[in-house]
């Protein structure tokens, strides 16, 4: 059985596959810290996972956290390969892999998107925060599950590498991060004091 799980957005998702099978499971509401481990128990009673697939992001920044701190476990636990991908990553192959340049855009969790242009071969990217007009644009709207899917079928046919490194693939800061000069200017220091 192959495992891809994707806690980055309202909708967490877990995808699955085995011989002649295949199915996914929704996590209920945004509770996935309560909700993803009681769920994986349950779907990994019978057999242990060959491999796993987490979505690293953009997204929900506790979501990413979530995901990835999970499948190292139980990477780490079955001693089975753990394979990574941002959800521009699983769009971009679900839209055929187009000619660059190209846009893809993310729905953000309350408004707008996040945006990558790909450029070269489709591994130079950049972050936008405007829709450049001079390139094609490709958005996700809705196909978690589909994207999810897609992840799992890659993993299953041996057509993507194990990551050296895991990255979370983060498009701004956190909120606890712009939050800082805000609270040393509040208590009168520099963030370079000790």
């Amino acid at each position: 059985m192959i495992l891809a799980i994707d806690v980055t957005s309202a909708r967490g998702i877990i995808a699955w596959r085995s011989e002649g099978n295949r199915g996914h499971s929704e996590l209920s509401g945004r509770k996935h810290a309560e909700t993803l481990a009681p769920e994986l128990e349950r779907l990994c009673k019978t057999s242990t996972p060959k491999a796993l697939g987490v979505v690293t992001g953009p997204g929900s920044f506790t979501g990413i956290r979530i995901g990835l701190a999970t499948c190292l476990g139980m990477k780490m636990g079955w001693q089975i390969p753990l394979y990574a991908c941002s959800r521009f990553d699983l769009l971009w192959w679900h839209v055929g892999c187009p000619a660059v340049p190209c846009g893809l855009a993310l729905p953000q969790h309350r408004v707008g998107y996040w945006t990558e242009i790909r450029r070269a071969d489709g591994n130079e990217r950049d972050q936008c925060d405007e829709l450049d007009s001079s390139v094609n644009w490709y958005r996700d709207e809705g196909f978690e599950l589909t994207l999810l899917e897609k992840f799992v079928d890659l993993i299953w046919e041996g057509r993507l590498q194990e990551p050296t490194v895991l990255e979370p693939c983060y498009v701004r800061p956190p909120d606890a991060a712009r939050g800082v000069p805000i609270l040393a200017q509040l208590l009168g220091t520099s963030q370079n004091e000790n």
